[in-house]
């Protein structure tokens, strides 16, 4: 009678509800256990869902802080033309401004000429103090023009390959330091009709600038070869050739032809 009974308890009653079974209305119910209590399943299922949701939360990349310094910063950096990223520190902007000639270089059109018109603006800033200061011409060769040269060669031999891995190209557009010295080049060692006034000035700087555009356009021998040379040297050297077959010519008008005299320089 003992196991009758334990088989009677195990059998389920023919009426009872099975677990996913369907009732005589079709739907498909679902079982609780009766010796549970009545919120046991529903805590169990709010606890489930608790816990799958901390672990996505977990799993979720953290969005930086709109507010921190640190998303500002990452915000305000825009890269340049070139494909390269603005830097931040204070030594790179420093270069920056020297390597473009006070941002001339970033000029859209003609950058290179914007520069050279930019160093001939410096130049003739530099050259009226020092005549207001009553320097005669070779004072100011000394003194002024050829360490303007010099600074600006070193310069861009030094940052040469900074400036070509920062605009990621050969010859950077942006980069007219080279330009800087090329032009003051050209204006070294000025004639007498130089000295004459402002009008005098003007003209013989100007036909300076011209001539070191067309020299540096044209890329008169070695011009060509001077550009394969590696790192800043082939960036700066033609643009010395430049300014140095500008010196000549300028030093042959303004000295051995009656140009001054048809300007009214004489």
């Amino acid at each position: 009678m003992l196991c009758a009974g334990r088989a009677g308890l195990a059998a389920p009653h023919a009426g009872a509800h099975q677990p996913g079974a369907r009732l005589a209305d079709g739907r498909r119910h679902v079982a609780v256990d009766r010796h549970l209590p009545a919120a046991g399943p529903r805590v169990h299922v709010h606890a489930h869902r608790a816990g799958r949701l901390l672990r996505s939360r977990a799993r979720r990349p953290r969005a930086p802080d709109r507010g921190s310094r640190r998303a500002r910063r990452l915000t305000l950096r825009r890269p340049r033309p070139g494909g390269a990223r603005v830097s931040r520190s204070a030594a790179d902007r420093i270069r920056a401004a020297c390597i473009t000639v006070l941002g001339s270089g970033y000029a859209p059109i003609a950058p290179g000429s914007c520069g050279s018109l930019a160093a001939l603006l410096i130049f003739a800033f530099c050259y009226g103090a020092a005549r207001a200061a009553g320097l005669p011409g070779y004072c100011i060769d000394a003194a002024l023009t050829v360490p303007g040269v010099l600074v600006a060669s070193g310069l861009s031999v030094l940052w040469g390959a900074w400036a070509l891995q920062r605009y990621n190209s050969p010859d950077p557009k942006p980069f007219v330091l080279d330009e800087f010295a090329g032009q003051w080049l050209a204006l070294l060692w000025l004639p007498p009709a130089a000295a004459t006034g402002l009008w005098g000035f003007a003209c013989v700087s100007a036909g300076q600038s011209v001539l070191f555009r067309i020299f540096d356009v044209l890329k008169p021998p070695p011009g060509r070869a001077l550009e394969r040379l590696p790192a800043g040297w082939g960036v700066l050297c033609d643009d010395l050739l430049a300014g140095l077959y500008a010196n000549v010519v300028g030093q042959l008008l303004w000295r051995r032809t009656p140009l001054p005299v048809w300007l009214g320089l004489e």
